[in-house]
């Protein structure tokens, strides 16, 4: 089944009740754009912001616990007009980990795209929830793989969208492991124009739930290696559909 989305999100609607907040990412201001090419020093978010911004051509480097991206337990990064964290045509050395709150009220919390590599995992403990996506990684490569134990979620689209809509193939290395929540109208959503070689498998001890759709969708051109092991612990549910479908 291909299932089609429009300018790399889902069509179908649904609400989300998102709270706001304001405040600054470390020293800088109300949000954090990190525009410099080239290589630049990690992020560490130590207190509430509006948005982090990495643009065209940065490279962010680990700081000392291997870190490119840090958001603090307690922490929140809101943003209400747009995507609360942009990773956008970047290189991570480090991890992307966010141990505290990452919200859109407007589009994708997270969204890492156009040809983005983080070579190392992404770790969530936190809250990332958005009003389409809660995480997109939209034409770009993961090398070793994403953890949750937190709670993840999408509103009118997925908890996670893995989108290839270039004309090359993309990696996402490493797998996925669930202990914590991840939902939406798709949990887990995977579309490619293009091959996504996905490898690592899914491993899920918690909930991977579509509110309307599948839990886990895999859709076109997806390459899905290392399979998908449900514990005992672990649910998988779909809404009107199937908890996982191929």
């Amino acid at each position: 089944m291909i299932r089609l989305r429009m300018n790399g999100l889902m069509s179908r609607a649904s609400t989300m009740a998102l709270a706001a907040f304001a405040g600054t990412v470390g020293s800088a201001a109300a949000g954090t754009t990190v525009a410099t090419p080239g290589s630049n020093p990690h992020v560490y978010n130590t207190s509430n912001t509006d948005f982090v911004f990495v643009g065209t051509g940065v490279t962010l480097e680990a700081g000392p616990q291997g870190n490119s991206f840090t958001n603090d337990p307690g922490i929140v990064i809101q943003e209400n007009t747009g995507t609360a964290v942009r990773i956008d045509a970047s290189t991570l050395l480090g991890k992307f980990v966010n141990n505290g709150t990452i919200i859109s009220a407007d589009t994708d919390a997270v969204s890492i795209r156009n040809s983005s590599v983080l070579t190392q995992s992404f770790v969530n403990t936190g809250v990332i929830a958005g009003d389409s996506d809660g995480i997109s990684i939209t034409n770009s490569t993961i090398q070793a793989g994403l953890t949750n134990s937190g709670t993840i979620t999408g509103g009118s689209s997925a908890g996670i969208a893995f989108i290839n809509s270039s004309g090359s193939a993309r990696n996402f290395a490493g797998g996925l492991t669930n202990s914590g929540t991840i939902q939406g109208d798709s949990g887990i959503y995977f579309s490619g124009k293009s091959a996504i070689n996905f490898s690592g498998g899914i491993h899920n001890s918690g909930l991977i739930s579509g509110s309307t759709e599948e839990g886990i969708f895999l859709g076109s051109n997806v390459l899905f290696t290392g399979g998908i092991h449900n514990d005992a612990t672990g649910k998988i549910l779909g809404g009107d559909s199937e908890g996982l479908e191929i």
